[in-house]
């Protein structure tokens, strides 16, 4: 699979299930989890190319995020746009 090809089919998957105002946005645990694994995946992706330094700012992005959406209360509701 090419680079784009892999970054089309990573974008297309966190927006159809992780993203903000995603019709069938996931429940906190299971889109938790999606946007680790996508972020472990473009990690390794990197780790093919060789590109270090962009491998440990890919995890520590993914970190971030999984970590700031796990203790933002907005993001606790199942229903997306819904206040909890």
């Amino acid at each position: 699979m090419s680079a784009t090809a892999a970054l089309v089919a990573i974008v297309g998957v966190w927006s159809i299930w992780a993203a903000p105002r995603a019709r069938r946005r996931l429940a906190l645990r299971p889109r938790l989890v999606l946007i680790a694994v996508l972020g472990v995946l473009v990690a390794v992706g990197f780790v093919v190319a060789g590109r270090v330094p962009e491998v440990v700012l890919t995890l520590v992005s993914t970190c971030t995020v999984v970590l700031a959406q796990s203790r933002d209360s907005a993001t606790r509701s199942d229903h997306p746009g819904q206040s909890p």
